[in-house]
This record gives C-alpha cells, structure tokens and sequence, in this order.
C-alpha cells in the first residue's frame, strides 16, 4: 500500500498508471472473508486519495455522470461535488464532442486495452481554461462499471514547453536572418500555445518614446488592432500605455470596469475580452522598447507562474527588438559610409578630372617648349615648369591610389617579371634626381637573385620609386644604396626578395618610426617644411606590399641615415635560372632605352579630336599635326556626330575619332553610344582625365576601343593610334547595341 501511495504522488506516466491502478483498486469489491481486515487499510488510503493534490473523478460508465470527485479536483475545477454529480465530464472538456469521447474510451469498454492517457482542455467554473492530463482505467465500485481518471494540471509543463520551443526557434530564426516581424509571431504563438483562451501580443514603441505601434498580435481582431494603432502612452491608457508609460507591469482583471479601459470599453465588448496583463519589453539597459500583452477571456489576475511566464517572455522580445535594432543601426551606418564612400569617389574623379585637363597643357607645351628653346635659362625655366607639374601630377595618382586601397578596389596584377629589369628601370628614372643632388646612387647585387620572379611589376616598381626617391630628397651628403638579396626560409622552404634601400640622410627618430606608415604623416612637421610631401608615400608602400604579400621595415638613427627594408615572396624559383646581377650596367641599359625608341608616323592618317577645352584642342592637334596627322576638331559630341555622318557620306571616313569624355551638349559617353547605335565600327579612343578604374571601365562599356589618360603622354598616344590605323582602322564588330 505505502509502494502506491508514493507512486500516486509521482509525476510520470509510468507511476500515474501504477497509481491508477492502486485507485481501481479502492473500488475494486473485496472478498468477504478479506473485508474485515482490509477495512482500515482501505479508510487510510481512500483518504490519502481523498485530499491528493492529484485531481481523481469517478464517472458512472452507463450514466455517463460524475459519481464522486475528490477534494484536489474540486479545489481547481471550482465546482462542489454536488454541482458536478449533475454534471456530465464534457461540461467540462470543452474541446470534446459526444463522438470524440466514444472514440476515446471504446478500447476500454471493449478490453482492448487496460487504460488510456491523453491531453485536453479543462474548463472551471469561472470559465477559465487550463491544460491537463488524463489517465483513465475501468473499475467496479460495487455493482456499477465506472471510469476512475488521474487527471494532472500540466500548466507548468506547457509553460516551460512553450517557452523552450519558443526560445529555441527565436534562436534558429535568429541565426536565419528572419525578419523581426516572423520572430516576435514565434514567440507569441508560442506563448498562446501555453492556454488556449489566451491570446497574446507585441507593441512595439515608436523613435518619439510616445506611440504604440503594431507588432504582432496574429490571434486578436483587425478590427481591435486597427482602431488602437497607433497607441498613446499615458499614465491611464489601458493596460499597454501605461506599463510603457510607468515602465512596470499592469495587470487588469476587469477591463470593462476598470477606468483605465473607459474609452475602449465597448471595443472591448465587442471581442469578448475580459482581462488584459501587459508588461514593459525593455532594453539591457532598462529602455521601454514596447509591450507584451496578454487577453484572458475570463476574469483573473496573474499566479506566480504565469508572471514568470509573461515576464521571461518579455525579456526574450527584448533581447530580439534590441538585436534587430542594433543590426538596423549597422545596416543605416553601411548605407551611410557607403554614401560617404561614394561621394569621396566621385570627388576624387572630379578633382583628378578638374587637374588633369588643365595639367595635358602645361606638361603637353613645357616638352614642346623645351624641344625649341635654346638659352640655357630659359630651358631650365621651362624644366622647373614641367618638374612642378609632374610633382602635382604624382601627388594626385598618390591620393587615388590609397583611395582605390582603401576601397579594397586596387587591382594586383600577377605577372613573371624580371626583378633586374624592375631595378634598371627605377634607377634609370631616378639616377637624374641623383645627380642633381651630387649624391651616388649604388646598385648592389648580393649573390646570385631569380631570372624571373611572381609579382606585380607595376607595383614593386612603384614601391621602390618612392622609397629609393625618399632617400635621395633626404640626403644631402653620402649616397644612397639599393641592396637586393635572396633569402631562403628553412622553416616554409619559401624564398623571398629582400630589397634594402640604404641612405645617409638626416634619420628618423625611434618615437616617429610608429607613425611614418599612417597616411598624411610625415616623421616630423619641420620635415614637411623643409622638404615637402604629404606623408602618403609610405602608407601606400605599405599597403601595397600587403596586398603582395611582403613586408616593409625600417631602422634608423637620427643623423645618420636609415635603412628601409622590402621583403616580397618570389613564387617557385627555378635554381638553374639564377642570375648575378653585377655584371649589368644601368647606364647602358638606359642609354639603349632612350636611343631605340622608334619614331612613329600618322602620315596619311584622318583623325577627328572631341575636345571641349581650347588649350588641350591647340596641344593635342599640335602633337598629332607634329606625327604626320591630318586632324579635324569639333568642340563637343554632337558636333562630332555631324562630322563623322558627313565624312562618311562623302566617302572619306575618319580614322580614328578622339573623344573627350566630357563635354558640354553632348558629352563623349553618349556621343560614342549613338555612333555604335547607328553601326559605326571605326576604332573611337576615350580622352579622359579620370584615373579611376571604374572610368576606364565606363569608357569602354559607352563602346569605346581604348582610352588615353589626362595629362596626355605623346609618344603613348601617336603609338596608340599607330595601332589602330596601321590595320585600316581595325573595325570592330558591331552587331550589339551599346545601352
């Protein structure tokens, strides 16, 4: 008997069915010769399931009524044993019709099986609902058959249910970027699922801190949602405004009387709704982000599990509206810098633009200058002219550079490159500033280094064109030295180029050393003063090599020079392709350079220059009537597009059409985009200041077959052209149109 009484008061299913039968049991007619003895045994028990917390009902099988229930029972249900003695268990089981509780116990009745166990509804006196277990077992209490049922109130199992469900799908939804409205549905449909007459919602507080707005609340009206949204807060306004309000729960468990509800009153008889519980949805930091409401059908006031239900709830709606919030707020941070971002390009594009056109002139007519002077002053005039610009020039490919790197849109290219080439070039450049400043400028090959190497060309020899320049505009005695060595990495068996540039120069100091790779920074201001610069060299050597995959280094001490260090992987090296540097020489690799260049002619050619700009229209012709070119001007496209018609109706085509990309009437994009509509197929060359990747890339989309870059480079351009017109003009297939 005792093994019973402690299995009746477990909560499984097992242990219900054993208590089940100690039940039946109690019911269960005992032998006469037994009655006498078991008599006190059975009043023990009878009255130990008498007073169980368990609910325990007896139901007559052929009446279908109530026959006895116990005080555990009548205690939740809110009914005495007198009212549900006349009383039928579907008064009770408002989810179950006549039919569905046949179907139910028929394997009892039939010996099918010995017991049966499911969920349903609960509904008390007061009209509330509650969730239940039941476990049913025929017995014979006397000479009538009876249902004798366990039935446990699983509130608390379906709020933990309903929670963890909740809980772990808001995670998953979380992880799948769903949409906050999808989320905060999870979470009230999980929390409805815990009481079927309740019905749940969010609000959610608006930017102002004034208004309640529509979260989700799938289970209440559209006509209720519509008439409340938006919501004002206030210190009596419902049950929603004024916990957002006073930033505390409020429970109401009347709404139609209670004066905070007055002016919803009849909304609220219209969907039946008798209390409302609603609770702050905060922040970490304790901020109202809205409200979650609860709508009970029946008049009651929270227990202590059900606020603890209502007030997790809430603390999981905060987490998810503050996560929400804060992805919003990186998302309209993105949207700003990329703004940003896009206004610093096309700054960039117009200045570069603004700089450049003006710059194809002065470089442009200094070099026609310098061809024609002869007076040793005037020339040197001239030069400074021409060295000044080509300085701007340099200053303004910088700024786009650490733009382009900035923007992550610098592209590397990856070639087999000779490194002694890379080196005679950049000494061949750079031997002039050195002489200038009477300082030697030494090449020195230690050992043998690759034939070949894998890098950028383009960019390791813009690197060591800053550093070894650096070098040279700091150092007034001594000289400077380009060391470079191979050296191999026995723990990765990877080899790598050191290029170490020496210097005698005035040093940097080992607090400055930090900053010298910070754009805009130079080691000191007095070296700004005396020198010049903008402190963006380094930076974008730097940079640079990382995208390379090298490193730079640099030691110093103040008065005595430095050293800066360019360390590059060479890709796989072939060890019988290794070559002593020493024995080239630099002078004659450059003096072979200057005097191989061959002279281009354009004679017989018919050109037609697009050009707005009256100086870069005198230069451009000048250089190209200087070539041998017959050249025809037109101030802007549309002029352009009369000209080339008339052209070709008179049978003597252009060669070549020069197009200036921007220009008033008609600029060069559009002009060139008509001429492919219409099927022109001759070779049409972008002018274009703009020195950014993307203008290139638009040049050619418009139906351009190559492009020119402001301040024009003479020799680049006649060679550019000599390409096109050496093949009569090299006509391009046409058959798509250009948008």
């Amino acid at each position: 008997m005792r093994q019973c009484i402690s299995k009746l008061d477990a909560s499984t299913a097992s242990e219900l069915n054993t208590a089940l039968d100690a039940v039946c049991a109690g019911f269960s007619p005992q032998p006469p010769e037994q009655d006498q003895r078991a008599q006190p045994h059975l009043n023990a028990f009878g009255e130990i399931l008498e007073h169980s917390l368990n609910e325990i009902y007896v139901v007559e099988v052929e009446t279908f009524r109530f026959v006895h229930v116990n005080h555990g029972a009548l205690a939740n249900i809110g009914y005495t044993l007198a009212e549900l003695q006349e009383m039928s268990p579907l008064e009770i089981t408002p989810e179950h019709t006549p039919a569905s509780i046949e179907s139910l116990l028929a394997p009892l009745l039939n010996g099918t099986v010995e017991h049966i166990e499911f969920e349903t509804v609960h509904r008390r006196k007061d009209g509330s609902l509650y969730p239940v277990e039941l476990h049913i077992q025929l017995a014979k209490l006397g000479e009538r058959s009876v249902f004798v049922a366990i039935v446990l109130d699983i509130s608390e199992r379906k709020r933990e249910a309903a929670l963890t469900l909740s809980r772990n799908q808001v995670y998953k939804q979380l992880a799948s970027s769903v949409p906050l409205e999808k989320v905060l549905e999870t979470i009230v449909l999980g929390v409805e699922s815990y009481s079927p007459e309740m019905i749940c919602s969010i609000l959610l507080l608006d930017e102002s801190g004034q208004y309640l707005q529509p979260g989700v609340a799938p289970s209440l009206p559209g006509y209720y949602i519509e008439a409340t949204s938006p919501f004002k807060i206030g210190p009596a306004k419902g049950s929603c405004g004024t916990a957002a309000f006073h930033n505390r729960p409020v429970f109401i468990d009347n709404v139609l009387e209670h004066r905070n509800w007055e002016p919803m009153r009849e909304l609220v008889k219209r969907t039946g709704l008798k209390a409302c519980w609603s609770v702050p949805i905060r922040s970490r930091r304790g901020k109202v982000l809205g409200t979650l409401a609860m709508y009970y059908q029946s008049h009651k006031l929270p227990e202590l599990a059900e606020r603890e239900l209502i007030e997790t709830t809430a603390y999981l709606a905060g987490i998810v509206i503050e996560r929400f919030q804060a992805i919003s707020q990186l998302q309209q941070a993105k949207e700003a810098a990329e703004a940003a971002n896009r206004s610093k390009s096309e700054f960039l594009a117009n200045m570069s633009h603004e700089i450049r056109t003006p710059m194809t002139a002065i470089l442009g007519f200094t070099d026609i200058l310098i061809n024609d002077l002869n007076q040793t002053e005037e020339i040197e005039v001239v030069r400074t002219i021409h060295q000044n610009g080509e300085y701007l020039l340099g200053l303004i490919n910088d700024i786009l550079d650490l733009s382009k790197i900035e923007d992550g849109k610098l592209d590397v290219e990856w070639l087999d490159c000779s490194p002694h080439e890379i080196v005679n070039d950049v000494i061949a450049l750079l031997q002039v500033r050195a002489v200038a400043k009477g300082i030697p400028l030494e090449v020195n090959f230690e050992g043998p280094v690759p034939e070949l190497i894998h890098t950028d060309p383009a960019r390791l020899r813009q690197i060591l064109i800053n550093l070894i320049g650096n070098a040279i505009k700091f150092t007034e005695h001594g000289s400077v030295q380009l060391v470079i060595r191979l050296v191999s990495n026995q723990q990765s068996d990877q080899q790598k180029l050191h290029f170490d540039v020496f210097d005698t120069g005035i040093g940097i100091a080992a607090e400055q050393i930090e900053n010298l790779f910070l754009p805009f920074t130079q080691a000191d201001s007095s070296t700004t003063r005396q020198y010049g610069g903008t402190g963006l060299g380094l930076a974008i050597c730097k940079r640079l090599l990382e995208l390379l995959g090298g490193t730079i280094q640099v030691s110093s001490t103040v008065g005595k020079g430095s050293t800066f260090s360019v360390i590059i992987p060479v890709g796989e090296v072939d060890p019988t392709r290794l070559i002593d540097g020493n024995g080239i020489s630099i002078a004659d690799k450059r003096e072979a350079t200057s005097s191989d260049v061959p002279k281009i002619s354009l004679e017989n050619s018919r050109l037609l220059l697009v050009e707005d700009g009256p100086d870069n229209q005198r230069l451009i012709r000048f250089m190209l009537k200087s070539a041998g070119a017959e050249v025809t001007l037109a101030e802007n496209g549309q002029v352009a597009l009369d000209l080339v018609a008339k052209a070709e109706s008179e049978q003597s085509p252009f060669d070549v059409i020069l197009m200036d990309m921007q220009m008033p009437v008609l600029d060069g994009y559009a002009a060139t985009r008509q001429l492919r509509n219409e099927g022109y197929a001759r070779p049409i060359i972008a002018l274009t200041a703009h020195a950014m990747a993307t203008d290139r890339e638009k040049c050619l989309e418009s139906g351009c077959d190559d492009y020119a870059i402001k301040p024009i480079d003479r020799q680049n351009l006649i060679e550019l052209i000599a390409h096109y017109t050496s093949q009569g003009g090299l006509l391009r297939d046409n058959s798509d149109p250009v948008a």
